[in-house]
């Protein structure tokens, strides 16, 4: 039988917080990536990695998530239709979703209750 697990691309510097997340995620039965900075981020994507949601950092060392999506644009446009939520202590960037064609954003510190359903939603919504 195939696995069909969901993976979740987390793309986070903060280790503690990289480390609860992937935690609760597992625990949910999701497959999780994770990558420290956007750099780390593209470089898996360049392995070969296709997430089927991307949780993602704003603000990091190397490379933002600004610049990650940039990058991510033009290196593997085909993985834009990926959900991407981006996640940052500066709600003045929940202005920015268009921007970076994210779906939604997660104010940090995080509510876990509402990654949880804002993964979920993401993840059972019908593909087009």
């Amino acid at each position: 039988m195939m696995d069909t697990k969901k993976i979740v691309f987390l793309v986070e510097d903060d280790q503690d917080i990289r480390e609860v997340v992937q935690e609760i995620l597992t625990l949910r039965g999701y497959s999780v990536v994770s990558a420290r900075d956007g750099q780390d981020a593209i470089e898996r994507l360049r392995a070969g990695l296709r997430p089927n949601l991307i949780l993602l950092d704003l603000m990091m060392p190397k490379m933002d998530g600004f610049e990650f999506r940039k990058k991510q644009a033009e290196e593997f446009p085909e993985t834009l239709r990926t959900p991407a939520v981006l996640m940052s202590a500066d709600r003045r960037f929940e202005k920015r979703l268009s921007e970076v064609s994210a779906q939604a954003f997660l104010a940090k510190p995080m509510d876990l209750s509402l990654l949880l359903r804002i993964v979920e939603d993401h993840l059972n919504a019908p593909t087009v």
